[in-house]
């Protein structure tokens, strides 16, 4: 689900608002609370996923909203989070959400633009994520090195074992049942 952009602001409005770049008000995030809640009244929805690449400014928006969709929740029915890489090695925001707001954040470990060099030399050290909310699964694409060497059985990351995490594979076109099937295969342990 995407949220509409907030208004533009003049120029002038933008400098006075710096500091809280991201306004929705309140009313809003009840609103899209709702709607997203909402979808677990969708038949043979078993949980919950968003997907928000929150800019600095909207974290304190998102962590509210998570926190206002999980109150509409069953305690039994999953919410997940896909989350920056970032979010899962350096930035503590994800870490200070209030225990049971979440129960996965995936990091996504695809088209991270200037910092993929940094992620992957991370993840070559040889430790997991520091946020606890991200060690449970890994977001990998079809068609990127580093999800391709984090999907084989190959991999060059021998303390990093993906067939201990849950992995969302994406592909950059339509799935095929054969392209489906390689992958099923090459996670295989």
């Amino acid at each position: 689900m995407e949220i509409p952009a907030p208004p533009r602001l003049s120029s002038l409005q933008q400098n006075q608002s710096a500091l809280h770049a991201f306004a929705y008000s309140d009313a809003q995030r009840a609103l899209l609370a709702s709607e997203i809640a909402g979808t677990q009244s969708i038949s043979g929805v078993s949980a919950i996923q968003i997907d928000f690449d929150a800019p600095s400014s909207a974290q304190p928006f998102y962590t509210a909203l998570l926190q206002d969709v999980r109150s509409k929740l069953p305690p039994s029915l999953p919410l997940s989070i896909t989350a920056l890489a970032s979010w899962c090695i350096g930035d503590p925001w994800l870490a200070q959400l209030p225990p049971a707001t979440i129960d996965e954040a995936v990091p996504m470990l695809f088209r991270m633009g200037p910092d993929a060099g940094n992620v992957a030399k991370f993840l070559h050290s040889g430790g997991d994520f520091p946020v606890a909310a991200c060690r449970g699964s890994l977001g990998l694409s079809t068609d990127e090195t580093l999800s391709n060497d984090l999907l084989t059985a190959s991999s060059t990351f021998s303390t990093f074992d993906r067939r201990e995490k849950r992995v969302y594979v994406f592909a950059p076109r339509s799935w095929t049942p054969s392209a489906a099937e390689k992958i099923l295969q090459e996670l295989k342990p």
